[in-house]
């Protein structure tokens, strides 16, 4: 008993050790980075280029030096893994956001590529979601698999979506992560839950640096990895823990996904573009155009959404039914808000929109 006691207090030693050690190293390194000339954002770059100076964005690579460093002296070789099965997407994001020069179908092949190898390397795939007809299908192991694939690399994409604006994305990536490790905690699941709990850290050393005057970008890298690494928690912490929901991690990460899946529909089907233009029309932008106007107060607005539907989504975790109900009223929510927004039948919102799209 006594051998037992004593593994435990090493465990949360070396835990606090890693969790202390990605908050200061990923402070230290994102101000540090915010000094370099080098991979960074120009203004007027790009449709959600709201920022008035060029700015670094290489806060990505902060928080995977950090969360490298500190799964070494958390001994969390679950960490590492991860972070080495996540290098394809994250090498091709740190390319992009040096040179502008990848397209976004070669991007999101690469994330369709990442997510099978996360299935072959920690050998789980998605093979059910609480619905009987669809789980007969995702049983089948190829079927599993390239759902999988598209859930990692539509999550791991959706976080690129929404980073337009400081602290947007890595605030809700700690706010997600928070209710993650909460969750493991309370199911016994250290893998998850030490995961989640040094990326907390890293974040927030990040964060520091980013919100609210934005010194530093998370960059396309930094995104990417947070998406990945989101996105692969979710699928951890369901496979191996059989009593929580498939639908509690979505209704968790309800906004980016909503987004994507908006924003495809808006590009492909509304409008008539490749679902992969970028464009101004997020909600993100449209709230911080049309009626913040203001970087740093506008990310809180989401964040407030986002922590409400986590924390609906915790509550009912392990309740398919009511964690789906919760997710379409989100997604009514969301489009009504939307469309509120945008008026798109107001011919002097579409102009300057178009004008603003455009330019």
């Amino acid at each position: 008993m006594l051998g037992g006691l004593k593994e435990v207090l090493a465990l949360q030693v070396r835990l606090f050790a890693g969790s202390v050690i990605a908050f200061l190293l990923s402070w230290l390194l994102s101000k540090h980075f915010a000094n370099l000339k080098i991979v960074q954002d120009t203004p007027g770059s790009g449709p959600q280029k709201v920022h008035p100076e060029k700015v670094s964005r290489m806060g990505g690579i902060a928080i995977v030096i950090s969360l490298v460093l500190a799964g070494l002296v958390a001994n969390l070789k679950g960490l590492l893994l991860l972070i080495l099965v996540s290098m394809p997407v994250v090498l091709i994001a740190i390319y992009e956001d040096m040179f502008q020069k990848v397209r976004p179908s070669i991007r999101l092949s690469v994330s369709f590529c990442t997510a099978l190898i996360f299935s072959l390397v920690f050998k789980v795939y998605i093979s059910y979601v609480d619905i009987p007809i669809i789980d007969l299908v995702l049983k089948i192991t190829f079927f599993g698999l390239a759902f999988t694939m598209f859930a990692v690399a539509g999550i791991t994409n959706s976080f690129n979506i929404i980073d337009g604006l400081h602290g947007l994305a890595s605030g809700i990536g700690i706010i997600i992560l928070g209710f993650y490790s909460l969750t493991a905690y309370l199911v016994r699941d250290f893998v998850v839950f030490s995961i989640s709990l040094l990326a907390i850290f890293a974040l927030l050393g990040f964060i520091l640096n980013n919100y609210p005057s934005g010194k530093i970008l998370l960059g396309d890298n930094g995104a990417y990895f947070l998406g990945f690494l989101i996105a692969t928690t979710s699928i951890l912490l369901v496979y191996r823990n059989q009593g929580i929901s498939p639908w509690y991690p979505l209704l968790c990460v309800a906004y980016p996904f909503t987004e994507t899946i908006f924003s495809i529909y808006r590009r492909r089907f509304a409008k008539k573009k490749s679902a992969m233009d970028a464009d101004f029309l997020h909600m993100h932008s449209l709230v911080f155009k049309r009626y913040v106007r203001n970087n740093a107060k506008t990310s809180p607005l989401f964040w407030a959404g986002s922590l409400l539907t986590c924390l609906l989504a915790f509550f009912f975790r392990s309740n398919t039914k009511v964690l789906i109900a919760l997710y379409l009223l989100y997604l009514v929510v969301y489009v009504v808000g939307y469309l509120r927004i945008t008026r798109f039948k107001n011919k002097k919102i579409n102009l300057f929109l178009s004008k603003r799209n455009s330019g």
